[in-house]
């Protein structure tokens, strides 16, 4: 049960390092689009 737990924790770990490096990405994409295109400035 604990090994389980541990495993759960580590895939937690990973998805949220994954959702910090797609951020990453999105962020990085937006600066190189015209502002019109951008949807946070909508």
């Amino acid at each position: 049960i604990i090994a389980a737990q541990e495993e759960m924790l580590r895939k937690e770990k990973e998805l949220e390092e994954a959702r910090k490096k797609l951020a990453q990405i999105r962020q990085q994409q937006y600066k190189f689009l015209p502002s019109e295109l951008r949807e946070d400035e909508s």
